[in-house]
């Protein structure tokens, strides 16, 4: 309200006969209580802004309802590719299974194979064993028996050499009286031969 409403209530109530401090007081209690109160005039300004914020709440609420449907199928969507995604890790699930007890078999087979073999490799290195054993044995008693025949051989060759010296020496002492005879005869011979010489002379 303006100051000329109130100054025209003030009027209003001199007229009627109130004093002027009490017509002065009224007056600006009339003026503030009607500034209080609402007019038709704010009334329908309050109407229309209400108007106009209830459809723009509706609007708005049509737009979360649109959001809330988009939202909820793609809920759904999420749901429907959670249940395939948890029907594909139920099956990886199973083939992992499958793939654990057919590897668990394998390599109880390969384990049952490598004991085999332990086994044969063991049999065969004992056998080898064996073998190079009686090899040493017999390389042993081959190298014995040469031992003892080179040792008959030595005493052979020992036995021939002391032979040959034997019949060296021989040789020699024959050899020594047959060449004294050989210069005694020729001596006598020169000797034969002067002494016709000189009685032929």
């Amino acid at each position: 309200m303006t100051l000329d409403y109130t100054l025209q209530m003030l009027d209003r109530l001199r007229q009627g006969g109130f004093p002027e401090t009490q017509a002065r007081s009224m007056a600006v209690e009339i003026s503030r209580i009607t500034e209080i109160l609402a007019t038709k005039a704010d009334l329908e300004e309050l109407r229309t802004e209400l108007k106009g914020d209830i459809i723009q709440v509706r609007n708005e609420v049509a737009d979360v309802k649109g959001e809330i449907a988009q939202v909820r199928g793609e809920v759904a969507r999420l749901e429907t590719r959670m249940a395939e995604l948890s029907n594909e890790i139920a099956g990886v699930k199973g083939e992992i299974a499958e793939l654990r007890a057919s590897m668990a078999s394998e390599i109880a087979g390969v384990r049952g194979e490598i004991a085999d073999l332990k086994v044969a490799m063991a049999n065969e290195i004992a056998g080898v064993k064996g073998e190079i054993v009686d090899l040493k044995a017999g390389i042993a008693n081959e190298i014995a028996g040469v031992k003892g025949e080179i040792a008959e051989l030595k005493v052979g060759i020992a036995n021939e050499i002391a032979s040959v010296k034997n019949v060296l020496s021989d040789f020699k002492v024959s050899s020594t009286r047959w060449t004294l005879a050989t210069v005694a005869a020729i001596a006598l011979g020169f000797a034969g031969i002067i002494v016709a010489i000189v009685l032929a002379s």
